[in-house]
């Protein structure tokens, strides 16, 4: 192993040299270079090898093949490419290769290597490869999309990339993303030669001698071959987005397009894809006078409501909502026609009574947040959606939620309130903090807003732990620290053990004027008694305060009771908290 390393070394001396000569490196550089190549070395060369190894020194040569690149830019030095560059890019190749004979099988080594090829112009070496890539991994199919595409669209050979593609199909005959590739590069192909010649499309395919002709009688001939494989809905959908915009093969688009109508008309994505098609202007679904947005818009909407006419489903109609709900992320243009056109097709759902719950939702929200709801739609829409789905926790939020906003009589939503509690099984405490909220706005209802605390400090924890907190720091604002003082107490006795109960009580001890460390170390004591065996951070916010606050000589006290109390497993790294706490790092 040695020898192969001072090999290398004895080769490397002349790229020290010109780093040196050429000044583009310092000497201290250069030793550095030289040792971590050394001990790249060393691992490679190992006898447990491993890929990460390969990998690391690859990276290194990379990086350093950047750096030497931005010298020469920096200091302006064009010199010595040749001998310096041209040595490290012959290192990175041997070891690529070194690589991939030790370690076959890792195809994204291969990968890689096809990248670093197309990266620095390879590109003869990057086609020697594929031949050895596809003797390993012609199990896969992306190997075989992969080669092809390289010698397409890097190579410039399609002759070749039909080759791969063949082959490929050879191995993989049921392998939908394969004779989508080999469709994609044969009408790439076909599109290049129209735009190469100086005929229109007409003439070249009159002509029989003609390459275009003959290689859409390719296309043709591929997709016919898989349609006797009953191909599926997403085929279609998915060769046709790669059509959508290339009208120089429009006779073999619409070929596929009248095939996904007579297969898949009662299928709701078929009409979705056909309505995308429209949204996108394709030439297959327009005439060509008007590619406007709005128009474009119009076709879209046209192919929904023939659709949800056609297919009066639910997910029929989900489909034609969430199309339009997409349209209205992007408000650079047209904002009130997006606005107006999701408007309406929420209202054609909702009359339809075909709406999904989280479709009622999204409908609902867009009525209440705006300054003036149309009270007589929202509410129809609510009690549409509370009876369609009367155990949907968002639906009754959203209800209480316009009931407040409206000003409804306190005894409605008190109402509303029960009603939401008696059907709903989830999710309880978001309803109890819309009710909070309602109480919290009304500055005039300072009593109910107590009483909303009283009965939800009460409830399971979910809602109790959320809301013990909350009525301490409420006591502290409204009343004085003994009254939350006498809170915390009795709630600490009488409810479920609630860790932020006794951080909060903590943090309204501490902002006092005149702190009191006696009752101020009583919430530090509780919460290590309740939560001290499984939490870490309770003992060391307690050995904080008494480092701070308290008296530091409890601290080893309290720091022994902290072992003997945490789970074994938690101990050691306890004992690193408390020595960083004892010794913080600057």
């Amino acid at each position: 192993m040695s020898e192969f390393i001072e090999k290398r070394r004895e080769l490397s001396i002349k790229e020290y040299e010109f780093m040196k000569l050429l000044k583009l490196f310092t000497e201290d550089e250069i030793r550095e270079i030289k040792s971590k190549r050394f001990t790249h070395e060393n691992k490679v060369e190992r006898r447990a090898k491993e890929l990460a190894d390969f990998i690391g020194y690859i990276a290194y040569e990379c990086n350093l093949l950047q750096l030497l690149g931005e010298r020469r830019k920096k200091l302006r030095v064009h010199d010595g490419r040749h001998s310096l560059e041209s040595s490290i890019h012959h290192r990175i190749k041997m070891l690529y290769k070194r690589g991939m004979d030790r370690f076959p099988s890792e195809y994204r080594l291969w990968v890689h290597y096809l990248g670093h090829c197309e990266r620095y112009s390879m590109l003869p070496e990057g086609s020697r490869t594929l031949d050895k890539m596809l003797n390993y991994h012609g199990d896969k199919p992306k190997a075989w999309i992969r080669a092809a595409e390289w010698e397409y669209g890097r190579v410039k050979n399609m002759e070749r990339a039909r080759h791969f593609m063949f082959r490929g199909l050879q191995r993989h005959p049921e392998c939908m993303e394969l004779y989508l590739s080999f469709l994609g590069l044969l009408v790439k192909e076909a599109v290049k030669l129209v735009k190469e010649s100086e005929e229109g499309v007409e003439e070249l395919l009159e002509r029989e001698d003609s390459a275009f002709r003959k290689t859409l009688e390719s296309v043709n001939l591929i997709y016919e071959h898989y349609k006797k494989r009953e191909p599926s809905l997403e085929f279609y959908v998915k060769l046709l987005d790669a059509l959508k915009h290339k009208s120089e093969v429009k006779s073999f688009a619409v070929v596929v397009l009248n095939d996904l109508k007579e297969q898949f008309a009662t299928k709701e994505a078929m009409w979705s894809a056909l309505a995308q098609l429209a949204l996108d202007g394709s030439y297959l679904l327009d005439d060509g006078k008007d590619n406007s947005f709005p128009e474009r818009l119009k076709n879209c909407v046209e192919i929904y409501d023939e659709a949800v006419e056609t297919l009066s489903t639910k997910q029929m109609w989900t489909l034609y909502v969430d199309a339009v709900l997409k349209l209205n992320e992007d408000m650079s243009s047209h904002q009130k026609l997006r606005r107006k056109t999701l408007g309406s097709v929420f209202k054609k759902a909702f009359e339809s009574g075909s709406l999904e719950e989280d479709k009622y939702v999204q409908y609902l929200k867009l009525m209440i947040n705006v300054d003036q709801p149309q009270e007589s739609l929202v509410t129809a829409v609510l009690t549409k959606a509370i009876e369609s789905y009367p155990k949907s926790t968002k639906l009754w939020v959203l209800h209480l939620t316009f009931l407040a906003k409206q000003e409804a009589p306190t005894s409605e939503i008190e109402d509303i309130f029960k009603k939401a509690l008696a059907n709903c099984t989830e999710d309880l405490l978001s309803l109890w903090t819309v009710r909070f909220q309602y109480y919290h706005t009304r500055t005039d209802l300072p009593k109910a807003l107590e009483q909303t605390f009283k009965d939800a400090i009460v409830q399971p924890p979910t809602i109790a732990s959320h809301f013990q907190p909350l009525y301490l720091e409420f006591l502290v604002v409204t009343r004085n620290i003994d009254a939350a003082r006498k809170k915390y107490l009795e709630i600490q006795k009488n409810c479920a053990p609630c860790l932020e109960l006794h951080r909060k009580m903590s943090q309204l001890e501490s902002i006092q004027a005149q702190p009191n460390v006696d009752h101020w170390r009583k919430c530090h004591e509780n919460a290590s008694h309740f939560f001290g065996t499984d939490n870490i951070d309770v003992w060391i916010d307690f050995l904080a305060f008494e480092r701070d606050h308290g008296s530091p000589r409890n601290m080893q006290p309290v720091f022994e009771r902290a072992k003997a109390r945490l789970d074994a497993d938690l101990v050691a790294g306890f004992v690193t908290e408390y020595e960083l706490l004892k010794n913080p790092l600057i």
